[in-house]
């Protein structure tokens, strides 16, 4: 079993503009963003990581937007793909300055790996997680524990312990 989360609630999110850049929240989980950026642009989501976990969000760059996890009270310290939180609190979906965009469409999401599978068991890259999560995108859930069977497992060696005797078999 794994601990399934997807945290991102594009739903809850405001259409905004920021230097010249739209960003509409539509009602399927997704944003589209148009404009050419006249300043540096910003759409920041609030969001609380907890220190010390790690996350994986998902896509990083399209066509020009970048999406990255921030230090709100330093404004430093982006991330993306897989990292480790640190005091982070707020995703930014970014435009750089004069950059132009037209009807570019994201889906940001956003995986605690830690809660799912464990300090130390999560996987390292985003290319790992999508081995074994695929989809290009997937609804937002705060977490629930779901059954999962791990792929191409390998077992060798046979069962040690003799249950009559209630030693092993050495």
């Amino acid at each position: 079993s794994i601990a399934w989360n997807q945290l991102v609630k594009v739903n809850t999110f405001q259409t905004t503009t920021a230097g010249d850049v739209t960003y509409t929240v539509n009602g399927d989980g997704t944003i589209t963003i148009n404009g050419t950026a006249s300043s540096a642009s910003y759409m920041t989501v609030n969001f609380v990581f907890i220190e010390g976990h790690t996350y994986c969000l998902i896509p990083q760059n399209v066509g020009g937007v970048q999406i990255h996890a921030v230090n709100r009270i330093t404004w430093s310290e982006s991330a993306s793909g897989v990292f480790v939180a640190n005091n982070r609190n707020a995703l930014h979906i970014s435009v750089p300055v004069n950059t132009t965009v037209e009807n570019i469409v994201i889906a940001p999401q956003l995986f605690d790996l830690t809660l799912m599978f464990g300090s130390g068991n999560e996987p390292a890259t985003v290319s790992e997680f999508k081995k074994i999560f695929p989809l290009d995108y997937y609804d937002y859930n705060a977490g629930e524990v779901i059954p999962f069977a791990g792929q191409n497992l390998v077992t060798t060696g046979r069962n040690q312990y003799n249950p009559v005797t209630g030693k092993a078999n050495l």
